[in-house]
């Protein structure tokens, strides 16, 4: 482009994050070169293949990852092929589907699957037209175990992590899609209900035909903690249709008409201020959410405002960024950040061609402070969570671009270097021009855990052709 009682309060997830199901061209890695289908339950189903979001996963539609059984189970797994771990997903090849009963059961148990792994059953139309089951810990083990989300505004967390139903099987999740509600449930198979929710929020509710998608996938394309591969076993999905129609799907979003920008450093910005990933964001340009001192500071923010919380992203205008060392400063901390918010400095082109550095906890507040990647395959952590230089200012993140390697800096303001990392990942290094983008973003929607407002104030950035 990261005390339990609090934990479990804020939980109010968001998985939207991401659930791209684009049938684009991918960049195919160890899984087959062609497109790939399967029948399950009456249904023809596409196999993703390629690398992209959510998580900037690696995606593998071999038979030996993705099948169905004699019993006419659907397996839908998370494996490491050699050195790389592979998500998976199917969707249906029909975007027909809108109001109606949409009902999975799961044979295998997903309420206590690894903290990185996401396993998800979703109707989708756009970024903002979408209805998500998810089964995840998002990276932390006394999180619920439960997701429901009606994007772009709406989300309730359940089961939580001490839950007795944590290893159910036979489970059966569904919701009831109609035009002023979404109504989630889910069932043991002698018929007990363990979680249900009623959505009705309207500036959520879809109202727009779309397809189905199932995933099995890594957050933030972290290997599993365990180190273990992972499956989810569905022995059933049903769609019963309402009697209710459908509108007719919306034309592509229009451009939008209200674009902010700001000069900074000698360079012109665009400032975001549309819904969308990373993590299925609300993003507000707003000169009280993003601004530039008078002493040339560039302010990015983690807000709420009324009831929702925003992100902010400024952009470059100009797209001709290529092998050079690119350079922030930032004069406020940010390897200390509540453990949901993400701050990131970057080079980008698209998913495949992305260099990032990204100060996060990833959700977890053991985790390491700061991520460098190299997409679609290369990444490493850095600044352990109990560093001395956690609360350190005038920081300064770079990386050198050149065609044969990347390699990552973080320098105090006297000169020690806290942090590098070289990347020689063939498969990864970019070859192609872009943009630049700074962000301060909530980790899959998540609001931050002490509830407060953050801040990034950068100083600098420079940018030197190679």
């Amino acid at each position: 482009m990261f005390s339990i009682d609090i934990m479990i309060n804020m939980n109010k997830k968001y998985l939207q994050l991401l659930m791209l199901s684009t049938l684009g061209l991918l960049l195919i890695a160890n899984t087959a070169a062609a497109d790939t289908y399967l029948n399950w339950c009456g249904k023809e189903w596409w196999v993703r293949s390629g690398t992209g979001n959510p998580g900037s996963n690696n995606w593998n539609s071999s038979d030996n990852s993705v099948w169905v059984d004699e019993n006419e189970n659907l397996h839908l797994t998370i494996q490491k092929v050699g050195d790389m771990w592979y998500s998976t997903e199917v969707d249906t090849t029909s975007a027909d589907y809108t109001y109606g009963v949409y009902s999975w059961t799961v044979s295998s148990p997903i309420l206590n699957l690894d903290p990185n792994i996401v396993a998800a059953m979703f109707y989708r139309h756009n970024d903002t037209n979408e209805i998500d089951i998810g089964a995840t810990q998002w990276g932390w083990m006394y999180s619920d175990r439960l997701n429901y989300g009606v994007a772009p505004n709406s989300y309730q967390s359940a089961i939580p992590y001490d839950s007795p139903y944590q290893n159910a099987t036979d489970v059966t999740y569904s919701f009831d899609w109609e035009p002023t509600y979404v109504h989630f449930t889910a069932k043991l198979s002698n018929g007990t209900v363990i979680s249900d929710w009623n959505c009705t929020d309207q500036t959520s509710i879809p109202h727009v035909a779309g397809g189905v998608a199932m995933q099995m996938w890594l957050m933030n394309h972290l290997a599993p903690i365990n180190g273990q591969n992972a499956e989810m076993v569905l022995s059933d999905f049903s769609y019963v249709p309402s009697s209710v129609a459908p509108d007719t799907p919306d034309a592509p979003d229009a451009p939008d008409t209200s674009d902010t920008y700001l000069n900074w450093c000698g360079r012109e910005w665009w400032v975001r201020n549309v819904p969308g990933n990373p993590g299925g964001n609300n993003w507000s340009n707003s000169s009280n959410s993003v601004w530039v001192d008078e002493n040339q500071n560039l302010h990015l923010t983690i807000q709420k405002i009324g009831d929702i919380w925003y992100s902010t992203e400024v952009d470059t205008t100009s797209t001709d960024y290529i092998y050079g060392v690119y350079t922030c400063t930032v004069s406020s901390p940010i390897l200390n950040l509540d453990p949901n918010i993400v701050a990131g400095m970057f080079f980008r082109h698209n998913d495949t061609n992305e260099i990032d550095i990204e100060a996060t906890q990833w959700g977890g507040i053991y985790s390491d402070r700061l991520s460098y990647s190299v997409q679609p395959n290369a990444y490493q952590s850095a600044i352990p969570y109990d560093s001395p230089y956690q609360n350190a200012t005038d920081v300064t993140y770079s990386f050198d671009w050149e065609p044969t390697y990347v390699h990552f800096t973080t320098k105090l303001s006297n000169g020690t270097v806290i942090s590098d990392w070289n990347c020689t990942d063939q498969t990864s290094i970019p070859h192609v021009t872009g943009g630049v983008a700074m962000q301060m973003w909530l980790m899959n929607h998540l609001a931050p855990i002490n509830g407060q407002n953050a801040e990034m104030v950068l100083s600098n950035f420079s940018y030197v052709p190679s």
